[in-house]
């Protein structure tokens, strides 16, 4: 399977050449160097899949074996894998998101194991991903979905401000007192909405393993755009319908402290929370 995931990531492109794949696991090299086997029925359907898959581009492959204590970096990574990275939100709390702001067509920060989009980008090269690092490519022609890890939160900002993203739908924790927060304010271009406080908000995708702060973990989704007059529009409109006659104004942008459902206050007018749909 590691094999097959290799050939998927890093040479769906490639056509026309000989690859040759070192492993510690002797059944692997047989099974692909024999095109198959009597043993396993299922490594059997697996090697005509490789295979299969490398005819259609051309492409020869071969197998060595290789000791374990000898393949060092590999075997470093397949035994050193985290999965805090995984969190994945509840798809239906995913969809309600989509139904009140929009559907992305992709998912920024994401892997094929809890992606929720068919297209996405992932942190290292994977099946079925459109490039890895998310940072490393213009965001400007999508309309993505962004959960990402949240010491990234700021970077995200920026990048969408940097890239015109025309609009993009993020979940963030309503932590108020963050550095990033009074940036994320200023590309909001829309109500933002609370998130409920379900157990399973945030679950690994591969094991249903529940985050271990989920239950007090203050999730928000808002929509964020780089498009100044996206920006413009939607700060006027909030003008607008946020102004009550002799209320005093805020002297400067600052978060609005409490739980009044006031998200926060830019350009002295306060923006409200709104009930997802």
């Amino acid at each position: 399977m590691a094999i097959y995931f290799a050939l998927l990531s890093l040479y769906s492109e490639c056509k026309n050449v000989h690859i040759e794949f070192q492993s510690d696991s002797v059944t692997a090299v047989k099974y692909v160097n024999d095109m198959g086997g009597m043993t396993s029925p299922e490594l059997d359907r697996l090697s005509a899949k490789i295979w299969s898959w490398c005819l259609e581009r051309n492409i020869f492959i071969s197998a060595v074996y290789i000791k374990g204590f000898e393949n060092v970096e590999a075997d470093w990574y397949s035994r050193n894998f985290s999965d805090s990275t995984e969190w994945r939100l509840k798809p239906w709390i995913f969809n309600r998101l989509c139904s009140h702001f929009f559907m992305p067509d992709i998912d920024l920060f994401a892997s094929r194991i809890n992606k929720q989009l068919d297209t996405f980008i992932s942190w290292f090269p994977e099946p079925g991903a459109v490039c890895n690092d998310a940072f490393s490519c213009s965001w400007h022609d999508y309309e993505p979905y962004i959960f990402p890890p949240f010491n990234l939160i700021s970077k995200v900002v920026n990048k969408i401000a940097e890239d015109s993203v025309e609009r993009a739908l993020v979940v963030v924790p309503f932590w108020k007192s963050q550095p990033w927060f009074p940036l994320l304010l200023q590309y909001v271009a829309s109500l933002p909405v609370r998130l409920p406080r379900h157990k399973d908000l945030l679950t690994l995708a591969h094991d249903r393993t529940l985050h271990q702060i989920g239950k007090s973990l203050n999730l928000i989704g808002v929509m964020l755009s780089g498009n100044r007059y996206i920006l413009e529009n939607f700060q006027q409109e909030l003008s607008r319908s946020s102004f009550k006659h002799g209320e005093q104004g805020q002297e400067n942008n600052m978060v609005w402290l409490g739980n009044s459902g006031i998200f926060g206050v830019l350009n002295n007018v306060k923006i409200p929370f709104t009930p997802m749909k």
